[in-house]
């Protein structure tokens, strides 16, 4: 059973992984790839008919390889390969990265796992640091992969705070209340699609509020004051309400 797995295997045809921005070869260039019992080692090739001859010594990828998520990019300055591979199902990754040495073989530089999800809950809230409105809600519709996303409430409760400081603007520059809600209805869609819930629903109670943010819970508990406030001047009493309620049921638990 064991040689019929690995013959399987064998016949498996390679996903190409083209080496971008490579500069020493006419012909593209794709990243040689295969799995050992000690784990993934990677080369670089010319021809992707059939088998590959691998131009270079194969070399440990010490990470997770999934070459359907797979990228190479080569810095011509640096003489650096950059390896990413995408985990299955998230858009967390893994980078390698490798000198290319002047006698043709790839050096292992440096290797880890990325926590894209982290990482991009960081761009956000320095957008909203920023009074960047716009950004803020570009990046929180690109989130990939949201149902992985372990930051949904921390980007949600980000998105209240953008929301309210742009209605806020608005009505400054003199635009009604009815005009500066409007916003929400683009941020609760966000918010549905990172979370499952209406964005003043993001956080369900205080006992797991996401102390390491930068806004505080009693923070947040006034946005949801100012966000009720909002809805009441716009005419909608009762959406008004069930955000107060909401405020109540977190402050009483």
């Amino acid at each position: 059973m064991h040689y019929l797995l690995i013959a399987f295997m064998i016949s498996i045809p390679l996903i190409p992984v083209e080496v971008m921005d490579y500069p020493f070869s006419d012909d593209p260039v794709y990243l040689v790839y295969e799995e050992t019992e000690s784990g993934y080692r990677i080369s670089l090739g010319t021809d992707f008919e059939g088998s590959i001859d691998p131009m270079t010594d194969y070399v440990d990828y010490p990470g997770l390889f999934n070459p359907t998520k797979a990228a190479a990019v080569f810095d011509v300055e640096s003489r650096v390969l950059s390896v990413y591979s995408q985990y299955p199902f998230s858009a967390n990754y893994y980078l390698a990265t490798y000198r290319f040495d002047d006698d043709g073989h790839l050096r292992l530089l440096e290797s880890g796992g990325h926590d894209y999800y982290f990482e991009t809950l960081e761009i956000i809230e320095q957008n909203v640091d920023c009074l960047e409105y716009d950004e803020v809600i570009n990046s929180t519709w690109s989130v990939m992969y949201p149902h992985a996303n372990p930051y949904s409430s921390e980007m949600c409760i980000l998105l209240l705070k953008a929301g309210l400081q742009h209605a806020g603007a608005m009505i400054e520059a003199g635009e009604s209340a009815n005009a500066a809600i409007e916003c929400f209805d683009e941020i609760n869609d966000v918010a549905w699609n990172l979370s499952g819930n209406l964005v003043h629903l993001s956080v369900q109670t205080l006992d797991n509020y996401p102390e390491e943010l930068s806004i505080s819970s009693e923070e947040y508990l006034e946005m949801l004051d100012e966000y009720a406030d909002f809805i009441e001047d716009a005419g909608n009493s009762e959406e008004a309400d069930n955000v107060r309620l909401v405020r109540m049921d977190l402050s009483d638990n």
